[in-house]
C-alpha cells in the first residue's frame, strides 16, 4: 500500500461537524465534492453509508428522518457483524406524504435537533462551571461567607 498527501485542505470545506459516536449524520454531496469522514475517537467511522438519489419533488431531510424510523436489523443478512446490500435496501418500502408536507415536517424535526445541540451545548458548559465552582468552593479557594471572628 502507497499512502499519497491529499490535495483536499480542510480550511476549504463547505461543510464541517462532529457528530457523536453512533448518532446519524445526513449531508448532501453535490457532483464534484467530496466525503471526507474523520473518526475522533478511535472507533469504525462508518457503520452503514447510504448514499441516496433524491428526486423531486422528494425532501432529502424528510426521507433522512424518515430512515431513522427503519428497523435495519429486520434486514440483516449476516450471521456476524450485521450486514445489508444495496438490492436488499432497495427493496424496502416506505409511504411519503407529498412534497410540501415532507418539507414541513422535516423543517420542525430540523428545528428540534437545533434546540437539542443548543441544549446539549448548554448542559456541557454549566457542566463545566459546576466543576470549576466545586474545586473552587471545596478546596476554601472561595469562600461563600466572610469568617467569623471564632474561625479565625
Amino acid at each position: 500500500m502507497t499512502l499519497i498527501s491529499s490535495d483536499k485542505h480542510p480550511e476549504a470545506a463547505v461543510y464541517r461537524a462532529t457528530i457523536a459516536a453512533g448518532e446519524p449524520f445526513l449531508c448532501e454531496v453535490k457532483a464534484g465534492q467530496t466525503l471526507r469522514l474523520l473518526d475522533l475517537e478511535g472507533n469504525q467511522a462508518v457503520d452503514t453509508l447510504f448514499y441516496c438519489d433524491v428526486r423531486q419533488p422528494n425532501s432529502a431531510k424528510f426521507l433522512y428522518y424518515r430512515f431513522l424510523l427503519i428497523d435495519w436489523m429486520q434486514y440483516n443478512e449476516a450471521s456476524g457483524v450485521p450486514s445489508l446490500n444495496g438490492r436488499t435496501i432497495e427493496r424496502v418500502e416506505i409511504e411519503c406524504p407529498e412534497s410540501k408536507e415532507q418539507t414541513a415536517i422535516a423543517t420542525v424535526l430540523s428545528d428540534m435537533d437545533t434546540e437539542l445541540f443548543a441544549l446539549e451545548a448548554r448542559l456541557t458548559k454549566t457542566r463545566a462551571i459546576k466543576q470549576g465552582m466545586m474545586q473552587e468552593l471545596l478546596t476554601g479557594r472561595t469562600r461563600l461567607l466572610a469568617p467569623t471572628t471564632a474561625q479565625r
